[in-house]
């Protein structure tokens, strides 16, 4: 079975938009972790990189230019300066237009369980008080 989803993303992944914008990465914060000489990215290195190359019409918004943000079901549980690294989950975050980024699967040699991320209190709501008033 194909693991990458459990790889963080690198320096060189390919991050791309909808309509086949690249995400343009830059590690800054975690030049220490490395795959081959190419360090992991933070999930805050991710959310605001540029993107180019997208083709999305005006008419429909015009292109996307920036990660608007990641989702938190793709960290990590590898922090650093508190920061999350961020695996490979096919889906990972959103555009500014609004439109979704996702991540392509490249195998490396770093490997990290997903993070436990804790509910809301809005998002315990139990499915037996939920009922349809009709």
């Amino acid at each position: 079975p194909d693991t990458s989803c459990m790889h963080p993303i690198l320096e060189d992944n390919t991050l791309v938009c909808l309509h086949g914008g690249r995400v343009k990465l830059k590690a800054k914060k975690a030049k220490r972790i490395k795959s081959d000489n190419v360090p992991i990215m933070l999930d805050n290195e991710i959310q605001g990189a540029s993107i180019s190359g997208c083709l999305n019409p005006p008419i429909l918004g015009g292109p996307c230019t920036k990660v608007a943000m990641v989702f938190a079901y793709t960290y990590s549980d590898h922090k650093v300066n508190n920061k999350h690294s961020v695996l490979q989950m096919g889906l990972i975050g959103m555009s500014i237009k609004g439109y979704p980024i996702f991540a392509i699967p490249k195998k490396n040699k770093i490997k990290f369980a997903l993070a436990k991320i804790q509910a809301s209190p809005l998002a315990k709501i139990k499915f037996d008080r939920i009922r349809w008033e009709g």
